[in-house]
């Protein structure tokens, strides 16, 4: 089987675009039946919300299932965007939904895309990812120049510096 970049742990985030409120919810799946009862219970949790907007990435028996729902916004601006970040990130086995609370202010098509990805993007920041390989989840770590380093943001902190030390020294990259 081949190793599929994931997410270990569940995620939140929130953002406020014109006095919108976007909260994303970030989680590990394996399964539609899973999405379908994640959603189930985010739209139990959300009731009051005016859009649940969601893309997901599987990768089931080598096949790679996914779908994006705008849920009423105009097409193309929330679900989309959202499937694009995962995939250009490379991710799979996840699900990533974002409620919208409107705020009274119409945001145009290019404030829903920014909204809806800047959402999706903190969610995925808050997130520790890991590798997937036969079912077995494993912290995502690699190695450069004695320095272990997150393969997904290498330089969060913007300074050209890696994040953690490398006690051991032995740590290798891995296949991302």
């Amino acid at each position: 089987m081949e190793k599929i970049k994931t997410i270990s742990n569940d995620s939140e985030a929130e953002i406020i675009e014109k006095k919108s409120k976007f909260i994303a919810n970030l989680y590990y799946v394996n399964s539609i039946e899973e999405v379908e009862e994640k959603l189930k219970n985010l739209k139990k949790k959300y009731y009051d919300a005016r859009h649940n907007c969601y893309a997901y990435r599987i990768i089931k028996d080598n096949a790679i299932i996914e779908r994006a729902s705008d849920d009423g916004e105009p097409s193309g601006t929330a679900g989309a965007p959202m499937l694009n970040i995962i995939k250009k990130m490379e991710l799979a086995n996840i699900l990533i939904v974002v409620t919208r609370y409107f705020g009274g202010i119409l945001l145009g098509t290019g404030g829903l895309v920014k909204a809806y990805s800047e959402a999706t993007k903190k969610a995925i920041e808050n997130s520790k990812f890991a590798i997937e390989e036969s079912g077995i989840i494993a912290p995502a770590v690699c190695q450069r120049g004695g320095m272990i380093r997150d393969p997904c943001y290498p330089d969060r902190r913007g300074d050209g510096q890696s994040r953690y030390p490398d006690p051991g020294g032995d740590a290798r990259p891995g296949r991302l």
